[in-house]
């Protein structure tokens, strides 16, 4: 159990889908750990910035060095916001996927080119 006055240096940002349809959370997490810090009703940047304010002390957020998210705007720009000197850092999992989805729209570009 963390003490009440802890100070976080890294965190992790992510949203979860829940039930069925298109229902959210945002899920604030220790990424060294993987422990779940907080958990905000949908993923906008008023659920960033709750479960921002809820879980990083104030006199505790220059002190957060490094955010790990996904490319969803509301949240880059709640962290930007709140945690200003943290630098966003962006997961793997996601990079490889828009990497793939550009390689994968010139290679059919391509394609297209070939047989016209």
């Amino acid at each position: 159990m963390r003490p009440k006055d802890y100070c976080f240096e890294h965190l992790s940002i992510d949203e979860k889908s829940f039930k069925k349809g298109h229902e959210y959370v945002t899920v604030l997490s220790d990424p060294i750990s993987g422990v779940v810090i907080d958990v905000s009703k949908d993923r906008d940047y008023k659920a960033c910035e709750q479960i921002l304010n809820s879980s990083v002390k104030q006199e505790h957020r220059e002190s957060v060095k490094t955010v790990s998210m996904d490319m969803w705007k509301p949240y880059m720009n709640a962290t930007k916001d709140l945690l200003p000197n943290a630098e966003i850092v962006h997961d793997r999992f996601h990079l490889v996927k828009y990497l793939n989805d550009a390689v994968d729209k010139v290679r059919r570009r391509e394609v297209k080119k070939t047989r016209s």
